[in-house]
């Protein structure tokens, strides 16, 4: 109430802030985040701690129900020839969740938790996957699809909160979840985005 300017990451944050919050009448202004990665570091002193035998797919993020890993999850019980490589921290309930879900589908051998990673790791990961995937629900901005983008990844979101406004034209999206819909959409769009000059 006090402030003389509001400023939002994007217009479904500040969307989100007038729902939530008796907004008063004074500028708001729109500016996006900048992208963090504004150096390439060398990758080739990094060791992964998790199998590279196949083409992987890449997410990153804090392990919880907003991000939606459980459909990726369930996605990759369909694509035998690639792993899925998740980063980031997994100590609360919901890793857990995703944890038995790979147990579940038999997906320990092509589903990978690494943990936290370094800015060394994020890097490797994301310079050497096929794609970028991020089906998160609850996203303000969300840093990791446009940081993917710097290496020049197909980068595949949900249709949800702000990303269809941070990824515009430059990213492909699930409308839905459905793990057979995803992976046709995965690669259709990959054969796309492969055949473009």
């Amino acid at each position: 109430e006090r402030a003389a300017l509001i400023t939002y990451i994007s217009q479904f944050a500040k969307e989100q802030t007038h729902l939530h919050f008796d907004v008063p009448n004074i500028e708001e202004v729109i500016i996006y985040n900048g992208n963090p990665i504004t150096e390439f570091l060398d990758i080739s002193t990094f060791q992964p701690e998790v199998p590279m035998d196949k083409p992987y797919f890449y997410s990153i993020g804090d392990v919880l129900e907003k991000k939606n890993f459980e459909s990726l999850v369930k996605m990759m019980k369909e694509i035998p020839d690639y792993n899925l490589i998740i980063s980031g921290s997994n100590q609360k309930p919901y890793g857990d969740e995703i944890r038995a879900l790979i147990r579940a589908l038999n997906l320990e051998n092509q589903v990978f938790l690494t943990g936290r990673v370094s800015e060394l790791g994020k890097q490797f990961f994301m310079k050497n996957c096929t794609a970028f995937l991020f089906p998160s629900i609850g996203e303000g901005f969300g840093l990791p699809p446009i940081e993917a983008m710097r290496f020049k990844k197909p980068v595949f979101l949900s249709n949800l909160a702000s990303l269809p406004e941070i990824g515009g034209d430059a990213a492909f999206y699930w409308e839905n979840f459905d793990a057979h819909y995803m992976k046709n959409i995965l690669f259709e769009k990959l054969k796309l985005f492969q055949n473009d000059p």
